[in-house]
């Protein structure tokens, strides 16, 4: 069983308190390992690897595009769920795979300063996951992955469902302390029923490097 607790400050020394993941977990092998209840999904590799604790990333926010929705984020990075990963057999390539099900309706806040909140009232979505770890380059992480889910159409007032997918490519490196982190994003979506789509793209990269108790870092993202 896992819980995670996050307490945050806001405003006026007011507080908060947010159940952000309640799993029951189950790893039957290496190559069969499954988590079932609150969790951060899948998305590429930010959101797998860095949970609420800021205290593990090297930059002080989160990159915009894998920001929580509260904070104006534009995936969504919680669902409640089932997931199921492991190992491939594939030797030194060192594949991995995820899939998950489940139900991440996502409340967003708006980015136009009016501090306006927006339910997307998402449906089920799916998200298909892989990444490969290969030991003849050790601290290297080559992945992608695939997710969709049905919203209800912000750019529709809400009128029509729209079909959410996003695709997402990543190239980490973690060795010699040094730190190398690149994602990129396509964002799709479309009205149901419908040949109009809206394609937004993002990436994020980061740099750092070590040296001592102290690391230097440049990041950029869009």
């Amino acid at each position: 069983m896992l819980a995670e607790i996050a307490f945050g400050e806001g405003d006026g020394q007011s507080f908060d308190v947010d159940l952000e993941r309640l799993l029951l977990k189950y790893d039957y092998n290496d190559h069969l390992r499954l988590s079932l209840g609150r969790l951060h999904t899948g998305i590429g590799y930010y959101n797998s690897i860095f949970e609420s604790g800021k205290w593990r990333q090297t930059t002080a926010d989160r990159p915009l595009v894998m920001e929580f929705p509260a904070e104006g984020g534009l995936l969504p990075t919680q669902a409640i769920g089932v997931s199921v990963s492991g190992q491939l057999p594939s030797e030194e390539l060192g594949l991995n795979y995820l899939v998950e099900y489940g139900s991440s309706d996502t409340i967003r806040l708006e980015l136009d300063g009016t501090d306006r909140l927006e339910d997307e009232d998402s449906g089920n979505h799916l998200n298909f996951g892989v990444f490969a770890r290969p030991d003849f380059i050790q601290g290297l992480q080559v992945g992608t992955s695939f997710f969709h889910d049905n919203i209800s159409g912000p750019l529709l007032n809400g009128n029509m469902r729209e079909g959410q997918t996003a695709v997402n490519a990543h190239v980490v490196y973690l060795a010699h302390g040094i730190e190398i982190l690149n994602e990129g994003f396509l964002i799709r979506r479309s009205p149901v029923a419908s040949r109009i789509a809206y394609n937004m793209p993002a990436f994020y990269s980061l740099l750092s490097k070590r040296f001592g108790n102290v690391r230097r870092s440049s990041a950029i993202s869009m």
